[in-house]
């Protein structure tokens, strides 16, 4: 229930119904299979790693097509992932691909049967689990305290 909820939730805040559509529209010879709310970097190593470079990654829209992987201005040709492994952690995944040229990227998704599911994009599970650091569930809790009180304002405020 919560990883649906968490999911809904993530997509709606990054907007990636309208993202969709939109690349529906501008690809209308490709077929969507999968698509999700997602942080993401390119690095050159394939190991995640746990650092603040997810705070500055990319935030966006992924979109997983019968011929390639899209993340704003990436566009990874499916023929060209040398690698594609699905790290779990949390409710999400990290979706870990490797091209031919030696880009390695990892995106954070929300779980989504879609993303397992799909036949495209050859993915191996992994069976290790990632955990959030500490800084991360701490920062989570915050935000999420900080919407808590918003909500109970607006509403206290909307009574009077």
């Amino acid at each position: 229930m919560f990883k649906k909820f968490s999911k809904v939730l993530a997509d709606w805040f990054y907007l990636v119904p309208f993202a969709v559509n939109r690349y529906r529209k501008a690809h209308p010879n490709e077929t969507v299979l999968a698509y999700g709310a997602t942080k993401a970097h390119r690095t050159d190593q394939e190991n995640v790693v746990k650092s603040y470079n997810w705070a500055l990654s990319r935030r966006g829209t992924l979109i997983l097509t019968d011929t390639r992987l899209v993340c704003g201005d990436w566009a990874i040709p499916l023929p060209k992932v040398k690698y594609a492994e699905v790290l779990t952690y949390g409710s999400g995944y990290i979706l870990k691909a490797g091209d031919n040229e030696g880009n390695h990227y990892q995106f954070a998704i929300q779980q989504d049967p879609m993303w397992t599911e799909q036949t495209a994009l050859s993915l191996k599970m992994s069976e290790e689990e990632l955990r959030m650091g500490r800084t991360t569930r701490i920062l989570r809790y915050v935000a999420l305290g900080g919407v808590a009180l918003w909500w109970v304002y607006q509403f206290f405020n909307f009574l009077s």
